[in-house]
């Protein structure tokens, strides 16, 4: 099933906090500022947006063989926390995993849905997951995107493979 983004905010991601959610996103991504300079100066738009996408995905991933840090995993079925509490609480499974980012994403104007997934991940086996997809702009047009390229990244396991795809969602029904 294909469903396109949707720019609305999914109640989740407790909307109350959305100033909180916009200040965290600048200080993993910087001042907006320097994303015009970077523009302006001739680096694509689309590159822009991957690379803020996935300092947010570093951000929130547990998983790095340097530096330990972001939302630790924990196991459950499908979401129990929402973005704001699993923030507070630092762990969460992969549905709340992904609603942290969906809400820094869509904090910081970053098109982004829900991927639900058949995985394979490097040492757990395969096994159901929801991760997401970022949307890149593509064929800019006096500023505008005319279409949208989705990228899949997970801020669980960044590297886990998709064996199969279930579903897009702009919000996540379960």
């Amino acid at each position: 099933m294909e469903v396109t983004y949707v720019n609305n905010w999914d109640p989740n991601l407790n909307p109350e906090h959305i100033e909180d959610w916009k200040r965290i996103a600048r200080e993993i991504l910087g001042d907006p500022k320097s994303w015009w300079e970077q523009y302006t100066a001739g680096t694509p738009l689309d590159e822009l947006v991957y690379e803020a996408a996935k300092k947010i995905e570093y951000w929130v991933s547990p998983y790095d063989d340097v530096d330990p840090h972001g939302i630790k995993y924990q196991y459950y079925y499908n979401t129990r926390y929402g973005a704001w509490k699993t923030l507070q609480l630092g762990r969460g499974n992969c549905c709340d995993h992904a609603h942290v980012m969906v809400a820094l994403c869509r904090a910081s104007g970053i098109a982004i849905r829900y991927r639900h997934e058949v995985t394979r991940f490097p040492c757990w086996g395969t096994c159901d997951h929801v991760c997401v997809e970022v949307g890149l702009p593509e064929n800019i047009v006096d500023g505008k995107s005319q279409d949208v390229k989705w990228v899949r990244m997970d801020p669980t396991n960044p590297n886990s493979r998709c064996i199969r795809l279930k579903a897009t969602y702009p919000n996540l029904p379960f």
